[in-house]
């Protein structure tokens, strides 16, 4: 994703994610935890959620806060919301621009 001064402000691949550490540890049971996939690398229509925030930054450590819907509890710190704006979606295999407000 990159906004309408060509910054890039979100970076989605289909290599794997690596499991953030303080997921396996207690207190919080693993099952509150959101589980980052990485893209679909294969042939056909794929969907894409994008979360309206920046890449989050890198951080020494994390911890998670209540979400109380399991699988969905993300990481903190996140990265940080996009103002409003346009934002365009950049395919890395046919160099194909998407723009959308």
């Amino acid at each position: 994703m990159v906004d309408s001064s060509g910054a890039v402000v979100r970076h989605y691949s289909s290599d794997p994610v690596a499991p953030v550490r303080e997921a396996a540890r207690p207190p919080q049971p693993n099952f509150w935890v959101a589980v980052e996939q990485p893209l679909p690398a294969d042939a056909g229509m794929h969907r894409v959620n994008w979360d309206l925030r920046y890449d989050a930054l890198p951080a020494f450590t994390h911890s998670f806060e209540i979400n109380a819907n399991p699988g969905e509890t993300p990481a903190s710190p996140e990265g940080a919301l996009v103002p409003p704006g346009a934002y365009t979606v950049v395919s890395p295999s046919t160099g194909k621009r998407i723009t959308r407000r």
